[in-house]
């Protein structure tokens, strides 16, 4: 079975959409990481406080932290899931640059999912502005990453008329049963 990019197995047939586990993983992991940066600037002063030698009391600081850490282990067991069970293929009949786009998205957006709360753990506990700075690069990346992939999965519903945007959305146990039938293909 093909993990959309992320690894390869032949043992069972592609999903058809994603487990309850990893649509809760997925929302999850979104609300997480709109409360960081929700709450960046005080992180961000919470550090500048660390790194000049005062004590610092800023309880945003302390909730991004936790919450940084809690999207590395969310993310850690969303890999895991995607790996053991898989991801449901990206429609036959999208264009293959817009297939390509999506892998790259996705691989990009999983790999920033482990890059980002490492990179605060580093800086945060070893003082490092090194680590502090490819943290706040990663926090751009991020940002530009969120918006294409909105974007990416809003014209795959509404432009390529593909129902991707349901998987998210709805469990495989309760997505239409009949395939999305892309614009192309539709009778008049």
């Amino acid at each position: 079975r093909s993990c959309a990019g992320l690894g390869t197995a032949d043992v069972m047939p592609e999903p058809t959409g994603y487990s309850a586990a990893q649509v809760t993983l997925h929302w999850a992991i979104v609300a997480l990481i709109g409360v960081q940066l929700l709450v960046n600037d005080s992180m961000q002063q919470g550090f500048a406080d660390r790194m000049n030698g005062i004590p610092s009391s800023n309880g945003w600081a302390v909730l991004h932290i936790a919450l940084g850490i809690g999207v590395l282990g969310l993310a850690a067991l969303r890999l895991g899931l995607r790996l053991t069970r898989g991801a449901p293929p990206p429609p036959s009949d999208n264009p293959a640059l817009v297939a390509w786009a999506g892998m790259l998205a996705h691989l990009a957006l999983y790999l920033l999912m482990f890059a980002m709360p490492l990179t605060g753990i580093v800086a945060w506990f070893g003082h490092s502005e090194i680590a502090a700075d490819l943290h706040e690069m990663g926090r751009f990346l991020l940002v530009i990453l969120i918006g294409l992939h909105v974007l990416g999965a809003l014209a795959e519903h509404f432009i390529f008329g593909q129902n991707t945007l349901l998987r998210v959305f709805r469990t495989e146990a309760n997505l239409p049963r009949k395939a999305a039938v892309s614009r192309k293909h539709r009778r008049p």
